[in-house]
């Protein structure tokens, strides 16, 4: 199986990303804490989210902000080896759509098939998450360090605990899920190839497109993403203020 799992855009402060979504008809769940961030989700009914996420405390942005615009924290990310190196830049960067993951079953099998395939390639690591519940979600996760390629994830725990509430995953505005992720041109030539080369791995023998649940497009935008999400709702494109920059349209 390889799945869109979720989308990630980094928002100022979670309080004003759940009001903002909000306004626009969604229903955002918080998610929970991990090391120096929290974040909310906007779960879907297919199973997908979006995932809104910051720094806590919401003062220690201006900081990652400031380490950011020096090129400190993109300094000390790529002299790691983790994949922590890669979500460092998350800290403070600009508000907006950053990164996106692909769900998994095997991790490791994943990484070893990249690998051998020229791609520079984390090692799956173990991260987890405090619901506000008290619940902890963990997981795997591990991938390229190429930033413009979305990393993996292998759920530990029942993906349930991670992505909750996906039965009650119903939204004012009508969405039900992500139809379609558009992505750079150049970004979309390498995932197609990089999920062709796991496409032996696929247990459905079917060939629909690079993803099992998500179709790729490509798009002359420098924006890391955008979507198109299917439901009942009426057509049309999000109010980019409220969305952080992030392009997304709901269609039918």
């Amino acid at each position: 199986m390889l799945r869109f799992d979720h989308a990630v855009i980094v928002v100022p402060s979670l309080a004003r990303a759940v009001r903002d979504f909000e306004s626009q008809g969604f229903r955002v769940v918080l998610g929970g804490s991990t090391g120096p961030v929290h974040n909310a989700l906007v779960v879907f009914a297919d199973g997908t989210y979006l995932e809104l996420t910051t720094t806590r405390p919401t003062a220690a942005r201006p900081l990652y902000r400031a380490l950011h615009r020096l090129g400190i924290t993109g300094r000390v990310a790529r002299a790691r080896s983790d994949m922590l190196g890669r979500f460092l830049p998350w800290l403070g960067a600009p508000a907006g759509p950053i990164d996106w993951c692909m769900r998994v079953d095997d991790l490791a099998s994943t990484v070893r098939r990249l690998r051998d395939c020229g791609i520079d390639m984390v090692d799956a690591e173990p991260f987890e998450r405090t619901r506000p519940d008290g619940q902890v979600a963990r997981w795997l996760l591990g991938g390229p360090r190429d930033p413009r390629l979305p990393f993996f994830i292998e759920d530990e725990t029942p993906v349930e605990i991670r992505v909750p509430k996906v039965g009650e995953a119903s939204h004012p505005n009508g969405a039900e899920g992500v139809r379609a992720l558009s992505l750079p041109r150049g970004a979309f030539a390498e995932v197609e190839a990089m999920a062709n080369a796991l496409a032996p791995e696929r247990a459905d023998g079917r060939s629909p497109g690079p993803l099992d649940n998500v179709a790729l497009l490509p798009t002359a935008s420098a924006q890391p993403f955008a979507l198109q999400l299917f439901g009942s709702g009426a057509p049309g494109e999000l109010d980019t203020d409220k969305t952080f920059g992030t392009r997304i349209h709901l269609v039918r």
